[in-house]
């Protein structure tokens, strides 16, 4: 796994994707697992490192989050459950979801929040399949949806943000549409409040979240001419926003 981030990204992302296959062995398969990844500091850091771009793209191909192999995230000896078999798994992935929801609140939350705003259909043509992961996650939280968007408006802007000028990393301009339309019909007191009004209060916020994109760079063509990357565009289009 000693390879560039998106590479990093791209296996984790098929390793997860069949890890329902891996689970009857599971027991054998992800120390293996474990071992090559030690180099790069340990698959449960890797996904770490990774796990909002992870969820989101997990979510995107409409895969259930109870799917999604949350255990991996425990470092090794953490989780002393037995793998699941089809005919117990249920309370565990629960279980274990549940935990993984807890633990990295604050970038699974604003992930499932955006890809919801603009996720793929369900499986049965009804609501949105993205929707509906979003309120399983609610009800492992015991949190409304409201107070979720609450909390989440500086990591929503600050994260995707740059998708609205193109960086090629961050989602398309499409979710970002959706997720300012999200933040906008969130009322206080039942009053509408401006994009601009949430960005002034959470300001900070937001630059932080923003500024610690690795994907977020400047880039220089080799004509050696600087263009100016999607983090200047997104500081600009901030101070138009507060000035």
């Amino acid at each position: 796994m000693s390879c560039s981030a998106p590479r990093q990204r791209s296996i984790l992302l098929q390793l997860c994707q069949q890890s329902g296959l891996l689970r009857a062995r599971e027991h054998s398969l992800l120390p293996v697992l474990r071992s090559g990844c030690r180099p790069a500091g340990g698959l449960h850091s890797l996904l770490k490192l990774h796990l909002a771009w992870l969820v989101e793209k997990w979510l995107d191909g409409a895969r259930c989050l109870l799917d999604f192999p949350a255990h991996w995230l425990d470092p090794p000896g953490a989780d002393p459950e037995p793998a699941a078999v089809p005919s117990e798994s249920g309370d565990l992935q629960r279980k274990r979801l549940r935990k993984m929801l807890h633990d990295h609140r604050f970038l699974l939350v604003p992930t499932l929040l955006a890809v919801a705003a603009s996720g793929p259909a369900s499986r049965d043509g009804g609501g949105g399949f993205a929707r509906q992961q979003l309120e399983r996650a609610g009800r492992l939280l015991q949190r409304k949806e409201s107070e979720m968007l609450r909390d989440s408006i500086p990591h929503l802007i600050g994260r995707w943000l740059p998708a609205k000028f193109g960086a090629p990393q961050q989602p398309p301009a499409q979710r970002w549409a959706a997720i300012v339309k999200l933040i906008e019909s969130l009322r206080d007191d039942g009053e509408e409040v401006p994009l601009r009004v949430r960005i002034e209060k959470s300001l900070d916020h937001i630059l932080q979240c923003m500024l610690a994109l690795e994907s977020v760079t400047w880039v220089i063509p080799g004509s050696g001419e600087l263009v100016v990357g999607t983090l200047v565009k997104s500081l600009a289009f901030l101070a138009d926003q507060v000035s």
